[in-house]
């Protein structure tokens, strides 16, 4: 997680939040967020190797009001590495 807002400067701040059983974690939506892969790099393609464990991951979105005009996965561009290729 940074403290970066899309669309603001570059982030001057950069937290990790290691995944252990029953861990949760609680921030601002609005900032730059993600998962990185079992080797902590920004995921891109299946890692090589044997299948790992399931890691389950439950997100939960709370707003005073719905937002509007947000763009799709796709349309922000934002994740491309993850897009299909």
């Amino acid at each position: 997680m940074t403290d970066q807002v899309p669309g603001s400067g570059a982030a001057t701040r950069l937290e990790t939040i290691a995944p252990r059983r029953n861990r949760y974690a609680v921030f601002a939506g609005n900032l730059l967020h993600g998962v990185l892969d079992a080797r902590g790099r920004t995921p891109g393609r299946r890692l090589p190797g044997p299948a790992g464990r399931l890691r389950v991951t439950l997100v939960v979105n709370y707003w005073e009001r719905r937002p509007t005009d947000v763009p799709t996965w796709n349309e922000s561009g934002i994740y491309r590495p993850l897009r299909k290729r």
